[in-house]
């Protein structure tokens, strides 16, 4: 009788891989949907210090910040975003901003990526890391950094149709947007015309905990976006087009001819949108972040974005 250890049958070693195989199955979605839980976590934290922030700022100035400074007035200077940095303990790169000229091609030394424009610096607190999308657009030295957070303009009479990027849905979407409301005039808190509105709390007329102030957008879906966290043609994200309305395709021929889907076309690109499954965050005027599902009623949705249309709706 020999006594030399026995080995694995090919069978049995068949086997073996196969079980790996199913335990691996089984096991990578729970992985996955762990991590997203985490990367959801963080993207909602990040959020309530945009509230932290907003609030601050309300404080020392009487006001919440313009949500972009694009034209009217001294045109050019810059978005909420750069607004909120010394609120987020960004004070020194706050200061790399001279508001006496156009903020949008400002430059600083070079980073280590080699970047030198001032809207290509990655701040933590404006990307949310459930977007794999976020890096950084364009060519060294003068990429671009976008933010994942967008302030409101609710339903705005604003949103437009890019007659070389068209949108056939334009005018459904904008049968949405609440009367007597412009660029001047904004259902929502924020509009790129910040010489021109600021909100303060008495404007909030539906409630803080009833407005939308902030909520998700991916550069991806919208060439507005993709222009990066400081630059002033902050738009705002508009509540008339769908939550997660696909408009990611680079142009309407790669969209199949379809300019909704396209990100050029100055309609539902403007709308809010995340890589999380089924809805996306926002953060309320009080501070409270809230996941809307993609299903919400798309007239709740309205009212949520508009602060002074008479209806302080509770979020689902």
């Amino acid at each position: 009788m020999s006594n030399r250890p026995r080995g694995f049958t090919l069978v049995e070693l068949l086997v073996v891989i196969a079980i790996i195989g199913i335990l691996v199955a089984l096991l990578l979605p729970a992985i996955q949907a762990a991590r997203e839980a985490a990367r959801r976590s963080q993207c909602a934290n990040n959020l309530k210090q945009w509230g932290v922030a907003l609030h601050n700022y309300h404080d020392t100035y009487r006001s919440f910040p313009p949500g972009a400074v694009f034209y009217g007035g001294n045109n050019d200077r810059g978005s909420i975003h750069i607004r909120v940095l010394p609120f987020m303990e960004q004070q020194a790169l706050y200061e790399l901003f001279d508001f006496n000229q156009s903020t949008d091609g400002q430059t600083t030394t070079a980073q280590s990526d080699g970047n030198t424009l001032l809207r290509s610096i990655a701040v933590s607190s404006f990307l949310c890391p459930s977007d794999g999308a976020n890096s950084k657009i364009g060519n060294v030295p003068s990429q671009t950094q976008a933010s994942n957070y967008y302030p409101s303009a609710g339903p705005t009479a604003d949103i437009s149709n890019n007659s070389a990027c068209s949108c056939s849905e334009h005018a459904l979407w904008a049968s949405y947007s609440s009367p007597g409301t412009n660029v001047d005039n904004p259902a929502g808190p924020f509009t790129r015309r910040g010489w021109n509105f600021t909100s303060r709390m008495s404007s909030i007329v539906d409630g803080l905990s009833s407005t939308i102030f902030v909520g998700e957008v991916l550069s991806d879906c919208s060439n507005h976006v993709r222009a990066g966290w400081s630059h002033s043609n902050k738009w705002g994200g508009f509540t008339q087009p769908p939550i997660n309305y696909n408009s990611c395709a680079v142009d309407p021929a790669a969209a199949g001819g379809d300019g909704c889907k396209a990100r050029c076309n100055w309609n539902t690109e403007v709308g809010f949108k995340s890589r999380h499954p089924g809805g996306a965050h926002f953060l309320l005027g009080d501070g409270a972040v809230r996941f809307l599902a993609d299903a919400i009623d798309h007239w709740t949705y309205q009212r949520l974005g508009d602060r002074r249309d008479g209806y302080a709706v509770t979020v689902p």
